[in-house]
């Protein structure tokens, strides 16, 4: 089989491949620029000053004065949610814990030693804040829905 044109089919080919190509890497490009800024905000905040100034919120005027600045003072940005998880699994300004985020918070962030393993307690994915009577509140950090 002689093709009369075989420059012509191998030009359109290339032309696809590199515009393939080209495609996939800016879809790259933009989900990870996308990425990148929706999470900045919830990387600043786990790892910043937020969860020691809430510690220090809630030695010094208890529970009250903790709600109160987590509802008005505490500078959280609009791309985080921080809740602050009693032992009951609560949010301590009762708002509602995302579906996704129940169980886990349930089984590795506020459940207590397991009492069929002593000696043993598992890890926490939260770091605790704890009150003047001991009490124990989780600090969770979560990228907004």
């Amino acid at each position: 089989m002689n093709f009369r044109y075989p420059k012509l089919y191998l030009r359109m080919a290339l032309s696809i491949g590199v515009a393939l190509v080209a495609f996939v890497l800016i879809g790259a490009a933009a989900f990870a620029a996308i990425a990148a800024s929706e999470l900045s905000g919830y990387v600043e905040t786990r790892g910043g000053e937020l969860g020691p100034h809430a510690a220090e919120v809630l030695a010094a005027g208890g529970l009250p004065a903790l709600k109160s600045w987590l509802a008005k003072d505490a500078g959280i940005p609009d791309n985080v949610s921080v809740l602050v998880i009693g032992p009951d699994g609560r949010d301590i300004l009762d708002r509602e814990i995302p579906p996704e985020y129940r169980r886990l918070i349930a089984t590795s962030v506020v459940a207590g030693p397991d009492p069929s393993q002593p000696g043993f307690r598992p890890v926490r994915l939260a770091p605790q804040i704890i009150a003047a009577d001991g009490t124990a509140y989780a600090f969770l950090v979560l990228p907004a829905n």
